[in-house]
């Protein structure tokens, strides 16, 4: 599990860096629409701590919070400060289905559209790939 986690953040943070301009529909608006006020990236984290159970790692700025409410592992992963998605929050929850791993993935990102999209990419890809690795498919991993 260690590798794992790891490996995600070398392709997060690797993938980051990175820039495509695509034009596509990747069905948010971007910042221009927040939910609900607890949505927003630093309540989210506020709530978070306030948990005992939530367990926080630091790792180049990035923050992780993570929770195992039974079977399942939620993950909140925070971009740092200085990075163009911030405030951002990104919920994933990793469970099995059938032997396979799955991963829900929300995102509230308080950026504009385009970088909103740019950060949505990233973490489809990370998703996309950590699935991969798991489940055992040997394929491209940079196929669409």
């Amino acid at each position: 599990m260690k590798q794992l986690f790891i490996f995600f953040l070398v392709v997060l943070f690797s993938a980051c860096a990175s820039k495509k301009v695509q034009k596509e529909n990747l069905g948010f608006q971007g910042e221009k629409v927040i939910p609900r006020g607890e949505y927003h990236a630093n309540i989210v984290f506020e709530e978070l701590m306030a948990d005992p159970k939530v367990v926080l790692k630091h790792t180049q700025g990035w923050k992780i919070a993570s929770k195992i409410i039974g079977r399942k592992k939620t993950t909140w992963t925070f971009p740092p400060v200085d990075h163009p998605a911030y405030p951002s929050v990104v919920k994933r929850v990793f469970s099995r289905i059938d032997g396979l791993l799955d991963i829900k993935t929300s995102i509230h990102c308080g950026a504009s559209k385009s970088i909103c999209d740019d950060f949505v990419r990233e973490f489809i890809k990370v998703n996309r790939q950590l699935k991969m690795q798991e489940n055992g498919y040997i394929r491209d991993l940079n196929q669409s």
